[in-house]
C-alpha cells in the first residue's frame, strides 16, 4: 500500500510540473508579446532563408564578433570612410518622406545621395555588397545601382536612431539580387577594386588571394573610440590607448582618470589641418548636442570604461548650456 502511494505522489507531481511549465511558457510569451518594441517604421521583411545555410563565421571569439558588428561601417576599397549612424551622416542627405500603408510618414534616404555625399563617384561603383550577420551579403552591380539611384532606399530601425537597414524595392520584378539583407552591419563599396567573386555553387564570396569571405575585405579595420570626422568623411578616431603626455594640458597628470588634453594638437597629429576647420559639433547618442567654434581650443578626457568615448569639455558661455559632454563622434567642417 505505501509502495502504491508513493507511486501516485509522484505521478501527480509529474502532472503538476508540467501544467505549471505550460503556464508559465504561456506567461512569458505573453509578457514578450507585450513587451515588444515599436517604433516608427514597420518591422524590417524577412528575407527568404537561402538555399544553403549562411556563410559561418571563421572567428572563435564572440567579442570580437560582437564589436565588430557594433557600428556599420562604410569601406571603399577596403578603406573605411563613414559609419553609419544617424548621428553621423552628412548634414546635406536630404529626407525622403514615404507614407506607409496605415498613413503613418517615415524617412527615407538614397543610398546613392549618401554615397555621394560622403565623395564616392557613384558612375565609378563597380559593385556595392551590403552585409549582415552571419557572412551574409547582398551583392549589388555597379549598373543596377546606378539604374535604381532614385529607388534604392534605406533607413534606421528606430526612425532617428538604431541600426541602418536597406528598404528593398520589393514590388519591382527588375530589381534582381540573389539575397537581400535587412539591418545593415557594413557596406563595402567597391571602386577601383575588383570586388570579390561570388561562388555561386557554394553561395560563398571568394577574395583576390583565392580565400572564402565572411567580412569585408579591409585594408585598414575601423578603429574604435571616438570618430573623427572631417566635411563628412571619417578622418580618424580618439582612443585613450593613443594618448601621449605631449598633449597633456600644462599642470594635468596622465595617470589620473580624468586627466585633461588638449584636443587640436591631437588631431593635428592625425594630419587633419586645423588651420582649415571653422566649426565642430558634438554627437552624443546621435544628436548634435552642441556647435562649437574651432577658434577656442578644446581640452578633453579619455575617462575608463567610457565605451571608448571622450569627454568634451565645453567653453563658458557656450549657446547650448552644457559644460562637458560624452561624445561618440566629433564632426568638422570647413564650411
Amino acid at each position: 500500500m505505501i509502495r502504491l502511494r508513493k507511486v501516485l505522489f509522484a505521478a501527480a507531481l509529474s502532472v503538476a510540473v508540467a501544467a505549471n511549465t505550460g503556464c508559465s511558457s504561456r506567461s512569458n510569451a505573453a509578457a514578450n508579446a507585450k513587451a515588444a518594441p515599436t517604433s516608427d517604421t514597420p518591422a524590417p521583411e524577412v528575407a527568404a532563408r537561402p538555399a544553403h545555410p549562411p556563410i559561418p563565421t571563421t572567428h572563435d571569439n564572440p567579442e570580437e564578433e560582437k564589436v565588430r558588428f557594433r557600428d556599420a561601417g562604410v569601406f571603399v576599397d577596403g578603406v573605411p570612410i563613414a559609419v553609419m549612424r544617424f548621428g553621423e551622416m552628412p548634414k546635406a542627405l536630404e529626407v525622403k518622406w514615404t507614407t506607409l500603408d496605415d498613413g503613418r510618414k517615415v524617412r527615407r534616404y538614397l543610398l546613392c545621395d549618401y554615397l555621394a555625399l560622403l565623395g564616392i563617384d557613384v558612375d565609378k561603383i563597380k559593385a556595392v555588397h551590403v552585409y549582415g550577420g552571419r557572412g551574409r551579403a547582398t551583392r549589388i552591380d555597379g549598373d543596377l545601382i546606378r539604374q535604381y539611384r532614385k529607388k534604392l532606399l534605406f533607413s534606421y530601425t528606430q526612425g532617428e536612431k538604431g541600426k541602418p537597414r536597406v528598404n528593398w524595392p520589393s514590388d519591382d520584378p527588375d530589381f534582381h539580387v540573389t539575397e537581400r539583407v535587412d539591418t545593415i552591419a557594413g557596406l563595402a563599396i567597391y571602386v577601383n577594386d575588383a570586388p570579390p567573386r561570388w561562388d555561386a555553387d557554394r553561395r560563398v564570396l571568394v577574395g583576390a588571394d583565392g580565400k572564402d569571405l565572411d567580412w569585408i575585405p579591409t585594408k585598414t579595420e575601423l578603429r574604435g573610440g571616438t570618430r573623427v570626422y572631417v566635411d563628412d568623411r571619417l578622418a580618424g578616431a580618439v582612443k585613450r590607448n593613443m594618448l601621449a603626455d605631449t598633449f597633456l594640458v600644462p599642470g594635468q597628470t596622465a595617470s589620473a582618470d580624468d586627466a585633461r588634453y588638449q584636443l587640436f594638437p591631437l588631431l593635428a597629429s592625425e594630419q587633419i589641418d586645423m588651420t582649415k576647420i571653422k566649426h565642430i559639433a558634438l554627437i552624443s547618442e546621435d544628436v548634435a548636442i552642441a556647435t562649437l567654434d574651432a577658434a577656442k581650443p578644446l581640452q578633453f578626457s579619455a575617462p575608463p570604461k567610457s565605451s571608448g568615448q571622450i569627454v568634451v569639455y565645453v567653453p563658458a558661455g557656450d549657446p547650448s548650456g552644457l559644460t562637458d559632454a560624452h561624445v561618440q563622434a566629433l564632426l568638422l567642417s570647413t564650411k
